[in-house]
C-alpha cells in the first residue's frame, strides 16, 4: 500500500493549522498564560486578514463557539 493523498491542498492545510496552533498556543501558554475562550477568539479575529486567511479565522471562530454553546 502507497501513502495516501490528500485532496485538500497543502496550502490550506498550513493556513488552518496557523490558526489552530495560534489557538491553542494562547489558551495554553505564552504570554497569554491560560487566557479565556474568548480572549483567544479575540485575537484570532484582529488578527484575520492580516496574519491568519479571514475565511478560515471566522470558520474557526464559529466551530469553537458552536463547541462552546454544547458545554
Amino acid at each position: 500500500t502507497g501513502v495516501q493523498t490528500c485532496a485538500l491542498p497543502i496550502s490550506l492545510i498550513s493556513r488552518i493549522i496557523t490558526v489552530a496552533e495560534t489557538y491553542e498556543r494562547i489558551r495554553n501558554q505564552g504570554n497569554y498564560s491560560m487566557a479565556s475562550i474568548e480572549e483567544a477568539l479575540r485575537v484570532i479575529r484582529e488578527n484575520a486578514g492580516i496574519k491568519f486567511d479571514p475565511v478560515i479565522a471566522e470558520s474557526f471562530i464559529k466551530m469553537i463557539m458552536s463547541q462552546k454553546d454544547k458545554e
